[in-house]
């Protein structure tokens, strides 16, 4: 059994009707499978598409997704449970099985005495706790869903078990980590099957990774939509896996044995934080090489433009100010909702007025009705924050370079608000016209920790973390150094890591040609 450490990105709202989402998904999937089209089409209606997030769903669900999504075993039990308290003990079954150690450590808790997230937090952070070290986002992510499938019920502010965590006690108590944690493997991947008809798989998607998540909706970058947090190792953490498939890996596009392996001796051994200059350009050129052969719409590049929000460059020349706020809340809102409900959210605080009230810091002259709370919620924050600082539209103006723009934003906007947002920020701007730099691609990548892991593989980056919008910055920076600045770069990277196979723990790196780290790992 593993020890996943990222679980699915549930719904916004009541836990348990969360839950019946991933509920809704395992029934509403066809047998026989659906398009990869329809499939996301439909992981979008239920709120569970999240771009950077969504392997942590299949990985949970065993769902292999390559030209079709054929629902796994796991998901067929589900859809034929008699009821929905019996699917959710099915449910309960697989969060035991991707993480016992956390989950014996919690019932124990639990079984002590009520605990708020934070107490546990503070536990599983201890010494005390022998599993792999987990985050407070992944600890609340499982928690979530542990109250999703009712194993737990508020006391106040604080957790204790329900009824049916009780049940699981014993399973709990009888556990014996010490042989488990001698024996700790990760399970095989799920396997995409392009053809249904088929009797073997063709590949296999590649698992979740630590984040961090980091997720821009709808547009690539969803990892680092929450403030930064400290992202830690351990002897025991398990391997970080390459991107997974979002959309249909193209046929026959491996880029192994197309050039002659690059030499060892010319990238490893040394202790330099990224690659030299001649290999990191001998990669861009074999990644461009690889990336001519995939056939035509195979990168459609789904991030919604500014103007699907209605969002302008006439918005700049008559108040720049006010249209760099909105900007500014539409990259909150894009970094957090699925794009149905992003231009539902927007729509409802920007032609009610809210936005421009809390922007000129007064109360709308209109009831507007229903304002979706998340989205209220950014924007007074985001209000706050513009009614501290003055002048940032002049500011940027004032800036020479696009790297000059992006810290002005940074020192503004940032400062524990704002972190990818700002990225986004400079990809609107970009695309209205706003500020024209020369080097405006370079802060426009959208670099989620998957295509930062690769970069960091590749030699392109000394590390994959990002604590800050900074770090963002210099990631976005190596993003487009790896594979141009054209509007497809962050799908090129990930298709390209998805066909080479591209992971921690690689098991390419034998018959690898590209320069990589983990060829270079003794």
């Amino acid at each position: 059994m593993p020890q996943f450490l990222e679980f699915p990105a549930l719904p916004p709202g009541e836990y348990r009707a969360a839950v019946d989402a991933l509920i809704k998904l395992c029934r509403q999937t066809p047998a026989e499978g659906e398009g990869a089209r329809d499939h996301r089409a439909r992981l979008k209606q239920l709120g569970l598409w999240n771009r950077e997030r969504v392997r942590a769903l299949y990985r949970f669900l065993r769902l292999g997704v390559g030209e079709r999504a054929i629902p796994s075993p796991l998901m067929r039990e589900v859809a034929a449970a008699s009821d929905d308290d019996a699917a959710r003990i099915r449910l309960a079954d697989r969060l035991w099985e991707v993480n016992p150690v956390l989950f014996q450590a919690v019932m124990l808790q639990l079984k002590e005495r009520v605990q708020s997230e934070n107490e546990l937090l503070k536990y599983l952070d201890s010494f005390a706790y022998t599993g792999n070290r987990i985050t407070g986002p992944q600890v609340r992510g499982w928690v979530r869903m542990a109250q999703g499938l009712e194993l737990f019920k508020l006391v106040g502010i604080r957790l204790a078990l329900s009824s049916q965590g009780e049940k699981r006690l014993a399973r709990a108590e009888s556990f014996d980590l010490d042989e488990y944690l001698e024996d700790d493997v990760d399970e095989p991947e799920p396997v995409v099957e392009d053809d249904p008809s088929s009797s073997a798989p063709t590949s296999a998607i590649a698992s979740s990774a630590p984040e961090e998540p980091v997720t821009l909706a709808a547009t690539g970058l969803s990892e680092a939509s929450a403030p930064a947090e400290p992202e830690r190792s351990s002897p025991q953490a398990a391997p970080a896996r390459a991107p997974s498939a979002s959309r249909a890996q193209p046929a026959g596009a491996s880029p192994h044995g197309a050039q002659r392996p690059m030499p060892l001796a010319r990238f490893a051994g040394t202790d330099l934080g990224t690659f030299r200059d001649d290999v990191l350009e001998e990669t861009t050129q074999r990644i461009a090489t690889w990336s001519r052969g995939l056939p035509a719409g195979a990168l459609a590049d789904d991030t919604p433009p500014p103007s699907a929000l209605g969002l302008d460059a006439s918005m700049w020349q008559e108040d720049a100010d006010r249209a760099l706020f909105k900007l500014c809340v539409a990259g909150a809102l894009a970094l957090r909702l699925p794009q149905a409900r992003l231009t539902e959210a927007w729509s409802q605080l920007d032609a009610s007025g809210v936005l421009d009230a809390l922007y000129d810091g007064t109360a709308p002259e209109t009831n507007p009705g229903r304002v979706d709370p998340l989205g209220l919620m950014w924007a007074s924050l985001v209000a706050r924050r513009f009614a501290e600082v003055a002048g940032v539209s002049a500011d940027l103006e004032r800036a020479g370079s696009a790297a000059e723009a992006f810290d002005a934003l940074h020192q503004s906007l940032g400062r524990g608000l704002l972190s990818a947002e700002l990225v986004w920020v400079m990809r609107g701007l970009d695309a209205l016209g706003v500020l024209r730099f020369d080097d405006m691609a370079s802060v426009t990548g959208l670099a989620s920790r998957p295509l930062r892991d690769t970069l960091y593989r590749l030699g392109f980056l000394a590390t994959p973390y990002a604590g800050d919008a900074l770090a963002l910055a210099a990631a976005s920076r190596a993003l487009r150094r790896a594979v141009g600045r054209g509007p497809e770069a962050e799908q090129t990277l990930e298709a390209f890591a998805r066909a080479a196979g591209c992971a921690y723990d690689c098991a390419q790196r034998k018959t690898c040609g590209f320069a990589c780290r983990e060829r270079a790992d003794v």
